[in-house]
């Protein structure tokens, strides 16, 4: 995108405290998503961006083969974030992420209970051939809208938010419509939860 010149990776703050998987995280500019460190990242005078998963471990969990399903409707802090920063939203799609697993909805509410509490999530999946670990062999295909330019708040209101939720919400729905066809998905329309 232009103006990017280097950005930063939210990510979980559990797998941080595991070895090797942090030095993983770590050698590709993840950070973790607490919202002190994404602060200092976008305080940053070097003007780092942001690369954020707003669905975060419940999306994780509610994956599944078919369906594109976002959760993003009741994530409003990276909106908030973005208006106290002034920083543009870049509303993005990831075409063919539901069909690296075979995903499985064993257990489920004790999953969801157990991500909501320790925010961990505990997706239950296989891949190639029913093997855990080895993906499909899917085309992903990552498309971006335009910029969401927001005003520059330090105290956002919450109808500020939600107006602005709602712009990125139907700017990303609108993303989405764009390209399903000519990406092969032409049958399915996102879901937003």
């Amino acid at each position: 995108m232009p103006g990017i010149h280097s950005a930063r990776t939210l990510a979980a703050h559990a797998p941080l405290y595991i070895p090797f998987i942090r030095e993983i995280f770590m050698y590709s500019d993840c950070v973790s998503a607490d919202r002190k460190v994404a602060d200092r990242v976008l305080e940053d005078p070097r003007k780092l961006s942001v690369i954020l998963y707003p669905g975060g471990e419940s999306e994780q969990l509610m994956t599944m083969q078919n369906r594109e399903r976002v959760h993003v409707k009741d994530r409003l802090g990276f909106v908030k974030m973005a208006i106290h920063h002034g920083t543009p939203i870049v509303p993005i799609y990831i075409f063919g992420t539901s069909e690296i697993w075979h995903t499985f909805h064993w257990f489920y509410s004790l999953r969801k209970w157990i991500c909501k509490k320790f925010r961990v999530a505990l997706p239950l999946f296989t891949g190639r051939w029913m093997i855990p670990l080895v993906p499909n062999p899917v085309r992903l295909t990552a498309v971006a809208g335009p910029p969401i330019e927001v005003p520059h708040l330090a105290h956002p209101s919450s109808e500020e938010v939600h107006k602005w939720h709602k712009v990125y919400t139907e700017a990303l729905v609108a993303l989405f419509d764009r390209h399903k066809v000519e990406l092969g998905y032409g049958d399915r329309h996102l879901e937003l939860h």
